[in-house]
């Protein structure tokens, strides 16, 4: 499918390291509006992208936002991935990763606009891995209850929406496991890693790219993107290690604690519907490593 040139597109929750990212790969060829949060200390330089101020929990200010950018596809990247916080604060959780998405698929279906709305591994029970995106949603932690609340409330307000399951994103400028590997190894330190957590690192170019082409062709229903390689934290940072010559005895096993018990125990996604349907290629880790080493971005 040809996409047309210059299109305009919103993007909620740019300031994150996904948003960033993803406004990068699309502002060659597109107008690109991002949201970040007021008074944040978070701001962009990116050439050619617009960056407004806006609370995504003012609903009159976001509907009144939608309604002035008129774009294309707004692709929502926010809300937070606090695990202990939404444990702690579920109905604030709630509000942050239910309701503010739930407002903007409304707004943006008010203007005709497309809509995209970034999920997560977790609204599955996280057990037995290998998830596909027809399988029974179960999840197991308040941060899985508000993804899937959100979910359905997206595809409720907005029929034609699209909902992107993703898993451990990592790459240049970020992803908080694979930058805290680098930078505790790059200074000779020792990584405890999990071998009893299996997930399916994602790389952040691809996810990028996948999500400009549902929103910019306007696919809807669910999507999987994550990358090939189901793999344990502890097999990650011994990856992570491998690649970029750092010391093997560096990289330790651990074991998660009681504390520790909401990181999943098999979070891993079966993404290649999603990559087959997009025409699109999730990398194995392995690859995925080799391009950030080829490009210089070992985040340390």
């Amino acid at each position: 499918m040809t996409v047309p040139r210059q299109l305009t597109v919103l993007i909620a929750g740019g300031g994150g390291y996904i948003g960033h990212n993803l406004a990068r790969s699309l502002a060659p060829d597109h107008d690109v509006v991002i949201t970040l949060r007021p008074g944040g200390s978070v701001s962009t330089s990116l050439p050619g992208v617009m960056a407004i101020e806006q609370d995504l929990l003012d609903e009159p200010g976001v509907e009144k936002l939608v309604r002035s950018v008129a774009p294309h596809c707004v692709i929502d990247v926010a809300g937070t991935k606090n695990l202990g916080f939404c444990e702690e604060q579920p109905d604030e959780a709630m509000r942050i990763n239910c309701r503010a998405p739930e407002c903007l698929a409304q707004s943006a279906h008010a203007v005709g606009s497309g809509f995209v709305f970034v999920s997560s591994d977790y609204v599955f029970d996280c057990i037995a891995g290998g998830f596909r995106e027809e399988d029974t949603t179960s999840p197991m932690t308040e941060y899985g209850r508000t993804k899937l609340c959100a979910e359905q409330a997206v595809m409720a307000a907005h029929p034609a929406a699209a909902v992107v399951r993703t898993s451990a994103v990592y790459g240049r400028g970020g992803g908080q496991f694979y930058t805290w590997l680098c930078q505790t190894l790059a200074r000779g330190g020792v990584v405890d890693a999990f071998d009893d957590s299996i997930f399916t690192p994602t790389l952040i170019d691809d996810l990028a790219q996948a999500l400009g082409r549902i929103a910019l062709e306007g696919h809807c229903g669910i999507f999987h993107v994550a990358g090939s390689t189901a793999i344990t934290r502890y097999g990650m940072a011994c990856a992570v290690a491998e690649a970029f010559d750092y010391p093997a005895g560096l990289v330790i096993k651990g074991k998660r604690q009681d504390a520790q018990k909401l990181i999943a125990t098999n979070s891993s996604l079966d993404a290649s519907r999603s990559a087959e349907q997009l025409d699109l290629i999730f990398h194995d880790l392995k690859t995925g490593l080799g391009i950030l080493k080829e490009s210089g971005a070992t985040d340390e």
